[in-house]
C-alpha cells in the first residue's frame, strides 16, 4: 500500500481544477511557495516530460504515490497558476478523467517585463534621476551592510546583489547587472536606482563622509564602473 504524504502543515485548500472558482492569476510569491514542496517539483517535472497530459492515477504511478496525495499537489500547482486541467469526455463508461498538464513560466523574464515597465513610468516624470536616485536610497534602508570602509562595504552588498564586483583602487568594475536589459533602455532610472544604493550605502560606511562614489553605466560593453573619490569633505 502507498504511503500517503500530504504535509500536514500545509493548509489545505477547497475546489479544484479548470474553471472552477478559488482560482487566480499566477502571482511569483504564490509561485515559489507551490515549488518549495519536493513532490509538487517532481510533479511539474513529470508534467513537463510527458507527452500526453497525464491523470493523477497516471502521475502517482509513476512516482509511486498515493493518488489522494497527487490531487493535493496538483491542485496546489493549479492555484498558483503551474498546471492547468481539463476534463477528457472520450471515455465510454464511469466519470469523466480530468487530465493535467504544465503552463509554461519564466519568473526571470517576468521579473525583468516588470522592472522594465515600471522603469519606463518612471521615466516619463519630471525629474526621472533624483526620483531614480531616491528610490535607490530607500532600497538601501533595508540591506545590511557590514561596517568598515565604504570599498569593503560597497563590495560585500554588491556581490551579495548579483552585480559581481571587481574592486580596483579608485575603480569597482561591475560585471554582472540583474536588470541589464531594462539599464540599457532606460539607464536614466535603473541606473540611477542603483546609484541611489550605493551612495547611500558607502556613506553609512566609517570613511563614507569623505568619499564621492559615482557610477559610469556600461562604460565597457556589459560592464559598469563604479568611481570612488576621496574627498576633504563631505560631499554636497
Amino acid at each position: 500500500m502507498r504511503e500517503q504524504l500530504v504535509d500536514p502543515t500545509e493548509p489545505r485548500t477547497e475546489g479544484s481544477g479548470g474553471d472552477r472558482p478559488g482560482r487566480g492569476p499566477r502571482d511569483e510569491p504564490g509561485v515559489h511557495a507551490a515549488l518549495a514542496s519536493p513532490v509538487r517539483r517532481g510533479l511539474m517535472a513529470r508534467l513537463r516530460a510527458a507527452a500526453d497530459a497525464p491523470t493523477a492515477a497516471e502521475l502517482a504511478d509513476h512516482l509511486a504515490l498515493h493518488v489522494t496525495t497527487v490531487r493535493f499537489h496538483l491542485d496546489q500547482l493549479e492555484r498558483a497558476g503551474l498546471v492547468l486541467s481539463s476534463t477528457d469526455h472520450t471515455r465510454r463508461r464511469g466519470r469523466p478523467a480530468v487530465r493535467y498538464r504544465a503552463v509554461d513560466v519564466d519568473l526571470a523574464a517576468a521579473h525583468e517585463q516588470m522592472i522594465d515597465a515600471l522603469a519606463q513610468a518612471a521615466a516619463g516624470s519630471a525629474s526621472p534621476e533624483e526620483n531614480a536616485r531616491s528610490a535607490g536610497r530607500r532600497w538601501a534602508e533595508g540591506v545590511p551592510s557590514r561596517t568598515g570602509d565604504a570599498r569593503s562595504a560597497l563590495t560585500d552588498v554588491l556581490g551579495r546583489l548579483g552585480f559581481e564586483p571587481e574592486p580596483g583602487d579608485d575603480v569597482v568594475r561591475l560585471r554582472g547587472c540583474p536588470f541589464r536589459s531594462a539599464a540599457r533602455r532606460t539607464p536614466q532610472v535603473v541606473c540611477q536606482v542603483h546609484l541611489g544604493l550605493v551612495q547611500a550605502i558607502a556613506a553609512r560606511a566609517d570613511d563614507g563622509d569623505r568619499l564621492h562614489v559615482g557610477l559610469v553605466p556600461f562604460a565597457e560593453p556589459e560592464t559598469c564602473h563604479l568611481t570612488l573619490t576621496t574627498t576633504t569633505r563631505s560631499p554636497r
